[in-house]
């Protein structure tokens, strides 16, 4: 969930790579030594871009992050089949709102394993309902409090999955084709852009690229989309490619 834009600019003095957290699959020793080499002043830059962008929300203020001492605020609609009308999507949709409030300006909402090689039935029937719930109170939350228009939602996945059932009952690994999520930020709602053949194998209509989703943040943002930053050649690389903003959202 993105806040409102504001230009960001180098700080000094330098980057804390100590501070990134190695990816899965990596130690910080091995995660290290590809920090130290080639492009370790891009991860300065991008470090400093972060620290630049806004100051961390307090984390003692418990109108910001104790959200599960607030009876009051509802999480997620009543009649979900859920306990209480809570669940853990819901409390981050909850948290990350007021997070912006705070004055953070991108927080992600993890929504927990999806990867359904197995049994994916069982598995969406747990998963689909409360994010279902969770995202439209909070749509409806961020646009009874005037900030709406202000924060972009976006909602998505690594991928997609193959359109037939595997030998485990589950879904496999598919990037031909699946669907992302796009709300609030001066995007219009209830458009729907492209469709997938019958079985959701490919795109049958109007294909749009990852180039084309981070085109269209970036439109929301105000972040200029002839931007180019410099490779560890110095060859100037833009940030979209040929990448271009989704308008029929707009």
């Amino acid at each position: 969930m993105l806040g409102t834009f504001r230009t960001l600019a180098a700080l000094e003095p330098g980057p804390r790579l100590n501070l990134i957290y190695p990816p899965g699959g990596q130690t910080g020793t091995s995660f290290g030594v590809r920090v130290s080499g080639s492009n370790s002043e891009e991860y300065a830059v991008l470090h400093r871009w972060i620290a630049q962008a806004a100051p961390p929300p307090n984390p003692d203020d418990p109108a910001v992050v104790r959200v599960s001492i607030d009876p009051v605020e509802a999480v997620l609609k009543p009649g979900t089949g859920l306990p209480n009308g809570r669940h853990p999507y819901g409390q981050g949709a909850l948290l990350a709102r007021r997070l912006v409030e705070a004055g953070s300006t991108c927080v992600t909402v993890n929504t927990g394993y999806w990867d359904h090689h197995d049994d994916i039935e069982k598995k969406l029937e747990q998963h689909l309902p409360p994010l279902d719930a969770a995202i439209a109170t909070l749509v409806e939350d961020l646009d009874q409090r005037g900030m709406l228009d202000d924060v972009l939602i976006f909602c998505a996945g690594e991928f997609g999955r193959t359109p037939l059932i595997n030998g485990h009952a589950g879904r496999d690994h598919w990037p031909n084709c699946f669907s992302v999520l796009f709300g609030g930020g001066g995007v219009q709602g209830g458009r729907i852009v492209g469709a997938s053949e019958a079985r959701g194998g490919d795109v049958r209509d109007r294909p749009v690229t990852p180039q084309d989703l981070l085109a269209t943040i970036y439109k929301v943002l105000g972040i200029p989309l002839d931007l180019h930053f410099p490779d560890a050649s110095g060859r100037p690389v833009s940030i979209v490619g040929t990448g271009k903003p989704i308008l029929e959202l707009f």
